[in-house]
């Protein structure tokens, strides 16, 4: 049986809009693998509230970290690690 389990930030999204994720996700998961997993497919959409999350080693939220030098100089860092790899796979851009 396929579980579909998505974690959001909450409080966030309005409850309409986390009812159409469900026929949503379970369409993109259907496209992949066929049909016949539909009735066995299950979406569960879970609400994280603030300061139950982190990102980066950084617990959450803290919207001005994520567009600080610091924040900026980590996501550098991991994007060329990522081109590094596929340059050497022979993949780089």
């Amino acid at each position: 049986m396929p579980v579909i389990n998505v974690k959001l930030p909450g409080p966030t999204f309005t409850p309409e809009q986390k009812m159409q994720l469900v026929p949503a996700l379970t369409d993109a998961f259907v496209d992949v693998l066929g049909e016949q997993v539909r009735p066995f497919t299950f979406v569960i959409i879970e609400e994280t509230s603030q300061n139950e999350f982190g990102i980066a080693g950084r617990p959450m939220p803290d919207p001005a970290w994520l567009i600080s030098d610091e924040y900026k100089a980590i996501y550098q860092k991991a994007e060329q690690t990522i081109q590094d790899y596929l340059d050497q796979q022979g993949q780089g851009s």
